[in-house]
């Protein structure tokens, strides 16, 4: 038994490791699997696959004594999170941007656009979505300034390949808007109300392009009130 749950104790921080790599790449090997055994013997898995496993480890780092001097982790450890979700996310075929040029002003009001399974968004109140990026790189800078103001990323997945996207916070709150079913005059006027210089042709141009979309579909009642 001792030797069992050695073995699933390996077995779990290794995947953490993996989950969480920008994080290991923040705070060295050594630091990171002395933290995740501390979470792993408090949070064992209670399934056969470890796919999803470490979903709240982020939320878990933030009250994380060791972790305190550096409270950009969870939103590290969440984007990391959100990447690796993104990669195991269903696939499907993205949007023909001709679907959008066929409809009316009306249409528009009452149809929304769906999400790629793989796309999730995310909003700071400091660059720390920038913060994360460059430490994916192969040669992290080590000067990167922590600053505040408003950052948002969009991370989805085109093919194996998983990308996260700066975005302004327009382009933000017309993903939200899209992914509670909202229809797209809704998400627009919430991209407006964030952004009055934000426009729709530029808004939905670049998400297309990235294949954010997958389909056409009626407009979800109440969506407009959602967040």
């Amino acid at each position: 038994m001792a030797v069992y749950r050695n073995t699933i104790t390996r077995g779990s921080i290794d995947v953490l490791a993996s989950t969480f790599s920008t994080v290991v790449t923040m705070v060295g090997e050594d630091w990171f699997r002395a933290a995740a055994a501390v979470y792993v013997g408090a949070h064992p898995p209670t399934t056969p696959s470890l796919l999803r496993y470490g979903a709240d480890f982020p939320a878990w780092l933030s009250a994380f004594e060791p972790a305190r001097d550096t409270p950009y982790l969870p939103a590290i450890a969440r984007l990391d999170r959100l990447w690796w979700d993104a990669y195991f996310a269903a696939d499907a075929d993205a949007l023909d941007p001709q679907a959008l040029s066929v409809l009316s002003a009306e249409d528009l009001e009452n149809t929304g656009l769906r999400l790629h399974p793989s796309v999730r968004i995310a909003e700071f109140d400091h660059n720390l979505a920038s913060l994360w990026q460059a430490h994916r790189q192969d040669a992290p800078s080590r000067e990167f300034g922590i600053a505040e103001g408003t950052e948002c990323i969009l991370i989805a997945r085109s093919g194996l390949e998983v990308e996260g996207t700066i975005i302004t916070p327009a382009s933000h709150a017309f993903l939200a808007a899209c992914r509670v079913g909202a229809s797209v005059m809704t998400a627009a006027d919430r991209a407006v109300a964030t952004d009055p210089t934000a426009s729709l042709p530029d808004l939905i141009r670049p998400l297309l392009v990235a294949g954010v979309f997958t389909h056409l579909a009626a407009a979800r009642p109440g969506s407009e009130h959602d967040d």
